[in-house]
């Protein structure tokens, strides 16, 4: 969307619609596992855990070529 802040909650149901399989089972903790260290991490905004849609795009443009973030469990 075109939301600037994203809910994790919302985040979690987006990535399970998109590929259940890999998604559906992820936890807040999941989400938070594979976005820390890359400039993306979750943070708290009116007392809602968020991530920036523009901090995820960055992230996504910088990342290396290891693979997608489901592979690293």
């Amino acid at each position: 969307g075109d939301a600037s802040r994203v809910l994790t909650q919302d985040v979690l149901k987006r990535l399970a619609v998109l590929d259940a399989d890999a998604y559906g089972a992820w936890s807040f903790i999941d989400l938070k596992r594979v976005l820390d260290g890359t400039g993306a991490e979750p943070y708290k905004s009116d007392g809602r855990m968020v991530v920036g849609a523009e901090r995820v795009s960055r992230a996504l443009t910088n990342r290396d070529s290891d693979g997608s973030a489901s592979a690293a469990e």
